[in-house]
């Protein structure tokens, strides 16, 4: 008489995961062609990741499972074990996307911030300007510079940047960001002495 079907395939699973464990990579493709679906579909879950960020998600999950398996006691564990590495991996791309969103929110508003004026405030965002362009040209030539430059002096968006530098929008926001880190101490002293300038000139 044989198994129950559950039984049956749950037998399958740890039979496949012993073999995966001793280095059969046929083994080790069966339990990926088993549970890929269902791990994009998992992913698919957490609003708001995307079908092809949840393929990319995936496959994150199933080169950490293939240099884990070795590690893992118990073989009938093995999908409780999957998955749990999957929703770590879920929330870390989650924690991630907020992060880079932030970063592109901070951009944007530097950005603003730079390119807007009124009255009496443009002559100073214009000397502000040309303070960012100066420490810009300083930095060494680089495609992060590049970005730099088309950001906050031309007032093209990240997707625009990325399209013209041949690289992902997220690569985009990285750059500025690190971009942001080796000016921002300069250019927060020079713009704080303009002001203090303008400010006892006025007076």
């Amino acid at each position: 008489m044989g198994l129950p079907d559950g039984e049956s395939v749950a037998e399958e699973v740890r039979h496949l995961v012993v073999q995966a464990q001793s280095g059969d990579l046929n083994a080790a493709a069966g339990l990926l062609e088993r549970y890929r679906g269902r791990v994009i579909r998992f992913c698919l879950t957490f609003a708001p990741i995307r079908e092809p960020d949840a393929h990319d998600i995936t496959q994150e999950v199933f080169i950490r499972m293939f240099r884990g398996i070795h590690g893992l006691r118990e073989a009938g564990r093995f999908e409780s074990w999957l998955f749990s590495i999957a929703r770590r991996r879920c929330l870390t791309f989650l924690k991630k996307a907020r992060k880079r969103r932030l970063d592109m929110e901070r951009l944007v508003l530097e950005q603003q911030t730079l390119r807007r004026g009124a009255g009496g405030e443009d002559r100073m965002k214009e000397m502000e300007r040309a303070i960012v362009a100066e420490e810009i040209e300083r930095l060494p030539d680089s495609r992060m510079k590049q970005a730099g430059r088309r950001f906050y002096l031309e007032g093209q968006d990240t997707a625009q940047i990325a399209e013209q530098l041949d690289v992902p929008v997220s690569t985009i926001t990285t750059w500025l960001s690190r971009f942001r880190g080796k000016i921002r101490r300069r250019l927060i002293l020079r713009i704080l002495a303009l002001r203090g300038h303008e400010a006892g000139g006025a007076s």
